[in-house]
């Protein structure tokens, strides 16, 4: 036995405990003001497209409105340019929140080591770069999620863990991934669709709005993913500081 009285029973025993990071592990940086500051701008991002939406409804409402050819013809203008001063504003919010969830998606990744999970698929850094490669960021990402979120499962908190792959997939998760992809693929639709006569205007308004509206719950979906994921990552943190006080306790001579 040691008589190093300033040595860790762990190190005496050769043991380590959960909560002590290995060496080549980078430690656990807690992603709440991240994921806060994300689900404010996701918040901001819906009501913006929720104004988009009424005005698509007002333009439609004219449009299918033909009593009214000659109040179309003043109006119209005037909610076109109104949509493209709010498509700007939205675009400069979508830049702020998308920085902002790639910063918030890139350390709930990184911090899958330090929470015990082990044979990960892939890096932190490949979490950022997956989003801005064509075709391939059409499914990465959502892998990614797949993985940040089986890996911050309290249920498997030990070291070196790989239980975790068996862990439930949440619904939010899906249901996110597959609006943001049919929201994108209206919106390219609605650009390419012809407005030359009333009902063609009609078709592509229609698509703008459905576009709006799958935006929109999206953006919920991620707000609610977000904060499921920053609960799931701070549970499994705190409960393995737990563990590895237990096993402090336990190996510390009586």
């Amino acid at each position: 036995m040691s008589t190093n009285p300033y040595e860790s029973p762990e190190s005496e025993l050769g043991q380590s405990s959960p909560a002590v990071a290995d060496a080549n592990v980078v430690p656990f940086v807690s992603g709440h003001v991240l994921s806060l500051i994300t689900r404010i701008l996701l918040g901001s991002y819906t009501i913006l497209c929720g104004i988009a939406m009424s005005l698509f409804g007002v333009y439609l409402l004219l449009l299918m409105t033909t009593v009214l050819d000659d109040l179309l013809g003043e109006n119209r203008n005037e909610l076109v340019q109104a949509h493209g001063q709010l498509n700007q504003l939205r675009t400069a919010l979508l830049v702020c929140t998308a920085t902002s969830f790639l910063f918030w998606f890139h350390r709930a990744y990184r911090n899958l080591p330090a929470l015990g999970a082990a044979d990960l698929s892939f890096t932190p850094a490949g979490a950022v770069v997956c989003w801005f490669i064509p075709l391939l960021n059409l499914g990465r990402p959502y892998l990614f999620a797949c993985e940040i979120w089986r890996a911050s499962d309290p249920t498997f908190a030990g070291d070196a863990d790989t239980r975790w792959r068996n862990a439930p997939l949440t619904w939010l998760i899906k249901s996110w991934w597959a609006l943001w992809l049919m929201s994108f693929l209206l919106v390219a639709i609605s650009r390419r669709l012809p407005q030359q006569s009333v009902e063609q205007a009609v078709t592509a308004a229609w698509t703008s709005l459905s576009a709006e509206a799958l935006r929109a719950i999206a953006a919920i979906l991620a707000i609610l993913l977000v904060t499921a994921i920053d609960r799931r990552q701070e549970a499994k943190y705190e409960q393995r500081l737990r563990q590895g006080q237990s096993l402090a306790v336990e190996l510390t001579p009586g």
